[in-house]
């Protein structure tokens, strides 16, 4: 708990006091369990707040976007196209990978410690003024973690002349804190089994829950393709059913599709669907390597023809060109180069659709590497679901607890589902399991790592976002 109290202490606070104030609100990021009840409260008391505060976000031009995977690279995709045409971007998602401040980018950069205070500290002045006058207490858990995230991040936003806003939502959408804007283009980039302790246990409940930020006559652009781009083996799919993990077909997608856009019918919304990818983007090298990213750039591109009303400069009536901006975006941490010699790439596939995607494309662009994982996982995650798909791709898997995150499961527990996996695996199906062992010190394991491997070999590190960020913050620091 922080000792800074809003009553007591003379504001504006450091930077530093901020932080310390902000990390001890509630944050269910850090929760090993998320008690449902608490994610289905109303977003009353924080769009009261931001109203009282001069409504900061309708002052701006939001893209809101929402999914399963897929919705932090096409926010990142479309921050690149939309500032390589001249305008002042935001872009706000999460979580970070190795500062809170990558919460807040501006121009492509997080936002700077001065300008975060200077910020943060005009919100709290109000908050004081808001708790005063509904006779709240300011230090009493009222606001969580990430609803002060995003109210820093309109705030900021608003005072910086931004252009356009790219805003990511945290968990689902009809209840996320992000779902109070009033978005220039909704975005749903795709839908499978995740967070199902929260969002519901059937694909139709989750996608329901993502369909909450599709707001009444504002443009809505869909994707629920990307299951087929990478599609299940009937072996594969028998084999892991019977284990608890659960895929996606051709007919799932048909009726998240035909639901969809049933929601854009009712809320007389404009509906665009993205089913495949575009055509020039179907062999343009792209810094982003993967068939799911060319398929985000494709909603990108969508969405970015949607904002020519806001932001006339930027002309998509020259596709190739706006294609050819795409293809030279990357993102933190999906599919990121952090070493060369030896190759060690992070990427924060974290359920069985990702991992599959991510074990295709590493055998895609790296046919000739032995290929190595460091895996970590957090509680409530398709385990098995991963497991299986990491099994034709991997020579050997290490496992890994990280120390950024309190649902992060522990090397021993992590060993003995492995165990319960393979014997179940073996037992159905003829299959090479790669050799694992466990990781109790990461910086000790990259340093031999780097030491021992041949030049035909990588190390990817996934499963995680936050095993992610902690790799990345040791080898490229």
């Amino acid at each position: 708990m922080s000792n800074i109290s809003l009553s007591s202490s003379i504001l504006p606070l450091s930077c530093k006091q901020l932080l310390d104030w902000l990390f001890a609100r509630t944050n269910y990021e850090n929760f090993k369990v998320i008690p449902k009840h608490r994610y289905q409260e109303n977003l009353d008391l924080f769009r009261n707040f931001l109203d009282f505060a001069g409504a900061p976000d309708r002052r701006l031009t939001i893209v809101h976007v929402a999914g399963t995977k897929g919705k932090g690279s096409v926010c990142f995709l479309l921050e690149h196209l939309i500032r390589s045409c001249g305008y002042k971007t935001g872009l706000c998602t999460s979580p970070h990978l190795e500062s809170i401040l990558e919460r807040f980018m501006i121009q492509g950069k997080p936002c700077d410690e001065e300008s975060f205070a200077r910020a943060f500290n005009r919100l709290l002045v109000v908050w004081i003024d808001f708790c005063r006058e509904y006779d709240r207490d300011p230090d009493a858990q009222g606001l969580t973690f990430f609803e002060w995230s995003v109210a820093i991040a309109f705030e900021l936003f608003s005072g910086q002349g931004i252009d356009c806003v790219l805003l990511e939502t945290g968990l689902g959408g009809r209840f996320d804190a992000t779902n109070v804007c009033c978005p220039a283009v909704s975005v749903i980039t795709s839908i499978s089994y995740d967070h199902q302790d929260i969002l519901g246990q059937t694909l139709k409940e989750i996608a329901l829950e993502k369909a909450g930020i599709v707001k009444e006559g504002v443009p809505f652009v869909f994707c629920v393709a990307s299951p087929l781009l990478y599609p299940e083996t009937d072996a594969g799919k028998s084999a892991v059913m019977a284990n608890g993990s659960r895929t996606i077909d051709a007919s799932d997608v048909e009726e998240l599709r035909q639901l969809f856009l049933q929601v854009a019918h009712r809320r007389h919304a404009p509906v665009y669907e993205i089913a495949e990818i575009a055509s020039g983007l179907q062999s343009i090298p792209m810094a982003l390597p993967g068939l799911h990213e060319r398929l985000n750039a494709t909603i990108a591109a969508q969405v970015a023809e949607l904002l020519q009303p806001c932001l006339p400069r930027l002309d998509c009536s020259d596709r190739s060109g706006v294609y050819n901006i795409l293809s030279q975006a990357a993102v933190p941490g999906r599919m990121e180069r952090i070493a060369a010699d030896p190759l060690i790439i992070i990427d924060g596939a974290h359920n069985r659709m990702s991992f599959r995607a991510l074990a295709a494309t590493l055998t895609q662009t790296y046919p000739r590497y032995r290929k190595s994982l460091l895996f970590g996982a957090s509680a409530g995650k398709d385990i098995e679901g991963m497991f299986y798909e990491l099994l034709p791709c991997f020579d050997k898997v290490y496992f890994a607890q990280t120390s950024g995150s309190a649902r992060a499961l522990s090397v021993a527990e992590l060993l003995d589902r492995w165990n319960e996996f393979t014997c179940f695996i073996q037992n159905t199906q003829s299959v090479v399991v790669p050799q694992v062992s466990g990781v109790f010190d990461l910086v000790s394991f990259i340093d031999s790592f780097r030491e021992g491997v041949s030049q035909d070999e990588l190390l990817c590190v996934s499963g995680s976002f936050y095993l992610v960020g902690e790799v990345r913050r040791l080898i490229v620091k």
